[in-house]
């Protein structure tokens, strides 16, 4: 049994040393922001995936109290910060232009969180160096720290199911954006496997932070049903990651430069077909379809449409189905229709993908903004 745990914990410390050798590769390489999210999260799982293996491995052979005082206030237990950054590798695949504004950063401060318990130790370590904390107040001290770090669960895995909605959410809201397919693959791989440790972490969770279970479970199992899962993580997070990264930037032309005259023509054009021939009420319609109507090279369409107008194809054509529908909703000529009846006539042939863009775009649900129009309407008529 003894070789077996040494075998689990040699597995658990392979996977923080390849973790670090991925994390390094992806902060040299500097194509994107999104490898740099990518290998803060590796880091971070590398670091307690570490510190795991020291105490599992080393603390019980190790009766240094050097050891254990560095142990003790060397910060490698951060956990905090990996969920917002998972959610901002996602936003950072679909948007390369994104960046951490302030809001961002401050939902980062939940580092501090995990730092509480090593800065006690630092304090209590201090203070008696100074003799002003005597040496037999420590058991008050490592109780705090045990508390602290036995219930701090809870708050870390609320805040890993917070931020996997949130991803889940980003997710469906680019399921019908111009990015690399691969990247949709991946980003939905991703979610999966986090929310796939995220149910194993809650069943290890509930007994845990059950104060007469808690002793027996740690001595039984150890963190191996924890430890292990992440170190596979970090394998996998490490290659696979590494390799999505440069097949992204592989994919990604360099901008397309255009004269202002030929932004201008092509502009016109687009919308000429959309607003006065309404090619969007054609379902089927693609970009190939608009290239031989308006007689404009498809590079250029593209280029200025992603560029220029900051949208792909499909968010171009669909803002202007969300309006034809929005006018066919509040005319009283409509309202023998439903509401999918009146999407699909207005070009969309999905309904999941109506809702969602209506909702994108208007902030409210179809069936919400034609209660308002009727209510308004019916407001306006009283008086």
């Amino acid at each position: 049994m003894e070789a077996f745990k040494s075998f689990l914990n040699i597995v658990i410390l392979l996977g923080a040393l390849q973790g670090f050798i991925s994390s390094i590769l992806l902060f040299k390489y500097k194509h994107n922001r999104s490898n740099k999210f990518l290998a803060w999260i590796i880091l971070f799982i590398s670091l307690a995936c570490l510190d795991v293996y020291l105490f599992q491995a080393i603390d019980n052979d190790v009766q240094s109290t050097t050891y254990h005082l560095i142990r003790a206030i060397l910060p490698l237990g951060i956990y905090m910060p990996i969920f917002p950054l998972v959610y901002f590798y996602t936003k950072s695949l679909f948007n390369t232009e994104f960046k951490l504004n302030k809001s961002h950063k401050i939902q980062l401060y939940t580092v501090l969180f995990d730092i509480v318990p090593y800065l006690v130790a630092l304090v209590y370590v201090v203070g008696v160096l100074m003799k002003s904390i005597s040496s037999q107040n420590s058991d008050g001290y490592g109780n705090f720290i045990y508390i602290w770090n036995t219930y701090g669960d809870i708050p870390r895995w609320l805040s890993l199911m917070f931020y996997l909605r949130l991803t889940y959410k980003e997710i469906s809201a680019n399921n019908d954006s111009k990015v690399y397919k691969a990247t949709i693959s991946w980003v939905r791989q991703l979610f999966k496997a986090f929310l796939m440790f995220s149910i194993l972490w809650l069943f290890y969770l509930i007994p845990y932070v059950i104060p007469s279970a808690s002793e027996q479970l740690v001595k039984v199992l150890g963190w191996f049903p924890i430890y292990i899962p992440l170190s596979v993580l970090v394998y996998w997070l490490g290659i696979k990651g590494y390799i999505i990264g440069t097949k992204v930037n592989a994919h990604r032309a360099p901008k397309t430069k255009l004269e202002p005259h030929i932004i201008e023509k092509t502009v016109l054009k687009l919308n000429n077909a959309m607003q006065n021939d309404k090619l969007y009420l054609d379902a089927s319609l693609k970009l190939n379809d608009i290239v031989a109507y308006v007689k404009i090279p498809q590079k250029t369409i593209s280029a200025v449409l992603n560029q220029h107008l900051q949208k792909s194809f499909n968010e171009y054509v669909n803002e202007y189905r969300i309006e034809e529908v929005k006018s066919k909703l509040i005319n009283p000529d409509f309202d023998h229709l439903t509401i999918t009846g009146v999407a699909l006539e207005s070009g969309f042939n999905s309904q999941a993908t109506f809702q969602r863009t209506f909702k994108k775009i208007v902030k409210q649900s179809p069936k919400a903004f034609r209660l308002n129009c009727t209510n308004t309407s019916i407001n306006s008529s009283q008086i």
